[in-house]
């Protein structure tokens, strides 16, 4: 995905979140949030932000011994300097930072939706509906000719990343549905349509997968 792409989908979910949130403050419906997934929700950016921090190089030759030699090397071609960050490269830092700060907040999202709809699988069909629509489409594309399969992603693996993800759930849905048609919450007729679905898609996605030629 290209910088622009990555920042563009980082405004849309951080301004999605945003909306999300004030309208769900404002509902009252907002989840109590553990303190086990508190602290690993905060500490994990701020780990990332600790990287940026100019520090002083004393305490760089502690928490990295490796940073503090580069450093010294550059000192023969450059004036020395005396507060510098864990990062070699803060730019690139700075960017995957904010790529963590989106996958907190699309995590925390989830969280919310899962915690308000009820059954709280529900949270899972859009990743089996994207993952079966890229397996139905990389099928395809082996079908037609294409040394293997990878749907819209340019990287194979990627694609076979997404179906991986996708397939545990297909499955389990596919067995929840049997063991409940079994007794009796569904009529027949439906059962059967539900389970030959979900069964569908993990048999593409599963295919999907094999035609990829994943590593």
């Amino acid at each position: 995905m290209a910088p622009t792409d990555w920042n563009l989908s980082l405004l849309l979910l951080g301004l999605v979140a945003v909306v999300y949130w004030w309208r769900a403050w404002r509902a009252g419906l907002v989840p109590p949030m553990d303190r086990w997934l508190r602290w690993p929700a905060l500490l994990l950016p701020c780990y990332v932000v600790w990287q940026l921090l100019p520090l002083p190089l004393s305490f760089l030759r502690i928490v990295s011994p490796a940073r503090a030699q580069l450093l010294d090397a550059v000192g023969n071609l450059m004036p020395p300097v005396s507060w510098a960050p864990l990062s070699i490269v803060p730019s690139t830092t700075g960017v995957h930072f904010l790529r963590i700060a989106g996958y907190t907040l699309l995590f925390l999202v989830i969280r919310d939706l899962a915690w308000r709809w009820w059954p709280p699988w529900r949270t899972a069909f859009p990743i089996l509906i994207v993952g079966g629509f890229e397996a139905v489409l990389g099928l395809a594309q082996y079908a037609a000719g294409a040394e293997q399969a990878h749907g819209t992603y340019v990287n194979r693996n990627h694609f076979a990343g997404l179906l991986e993800m996708a397939l545990p759930f297909a499955v389990m849905y596919g067995i929840t549905l049997v063991r409940r048609s079994g007794s009796g919450g569904l009529s027949s007729a439906l059962s059967m349509i539900k389970v030959g679905a979900a069964l569908g898609v993990a048999a593409a996605l599963f295919a999907g997968i094999v035609c990829s030629f994943s590593r």
